[in-house]
């Protein structure tokens, strides 16, 4: 079974001078020989450069010949365990602290950026503020009770959005369909028995899948955010 670790971060050097790369190399280089982790150069005590690598012996070697070599005389490290999350951890640094070495701000290869999602339920909110308050009617449809006690689902959803639940070891996938309800996907035997089937809440799929009483809000996960799986309850939070 593959070990998966649980933290990010395993040994680090910090603050240190830049003379132990100078001086000491020979002792210095066999701590970061074969390495990878994050890096950061200061000026004194501000932070003037932020970096990854692969290969930390080799990027701090270069860094005393390119064009940040005479910008720096302090250094930390952060050895990671694994790098599959290098490039990310480099640009939420480069996003969240200012540097004058850095030349391009960090990118995120799959994250979501929330602003436009904000910005349009903002204005959507504020549309509907004026109407109820002129006497207009609202923009977008109300869910009536009726609606909220059939398919509790249907106010939290504008889209397809599939979830997911495992039970004994088995995994089960569906999808909450736009108006609320949910139907099974997938191809496997034990899915297969529920494909015209349509459940109105996540506790009915649950019930389904497991034949006994199932809180199907904490039963079902759906994906939050990329890679993200959470519960459903966390629909819910205001």
């Amino acid at each position: 079974m593959k070990h998966i670790a649980k933290n990010l971060v395993c040994q680090y050097f910090e603050g240190l001078s830049r003379k132990a790369l100078e001086d000491y190399s020979g002792l210095f280089y066999k701590y970061i020989k074969g390495r990878h982790g994050i890096y950061a150069l200061y000026r004194n005590d501000k932070l003037y450069y932020v970096g990854l690598a692969t290969d930390i012996k080799s990027r701090l070697r270069n860094h005393f010949n390119d064009r940040h070599a005479k910008t720096w005389n302090r250094f930390s490290i952060y050895f990671t365990v694994g790098d599959d999350h290098l490039r990310e951890l480099e640009a939420l640094l480069l996003r969240i602290v200012p540097t004058d070495g850095n030349t391009q701000k960090g990118k995120f290869a799959k994250a979501q950026n929330l602003n436009r999602l904000f910005q349009k339920e903002m204005h959507d909110f504020n549309r509907n503020e004026e109407h109820r308050i002129m006497g207009h009617k609202a923009v977008h449809k109300e869910i009536n009770q009726d609606d909220e006690a059939s398919l509790p689902l249907a106010q939290y959803i504008t889209k397809r959005t599939p979830i997911r639940m495992i039970y004994k070891g088995t995994p089960y996938t569906a999808a909450i369909r736009k108006d609320g309800s949910i139907v099974f996907t997938g191809k496997c035997a034990k899915i297969r028995k529920f494909a015209k089937k349509v459940f109105n809440t996540p506790s009915a799929a649950g019930v389904a899948v497991t034949g006994k009483p199932t809180n199907g809000w904490v039963a079902w996960s759906y994906e939050r955010a990329p890679g993200d799986w959470v519960e459903l309850n966390f629909m819910r939070l205001d």
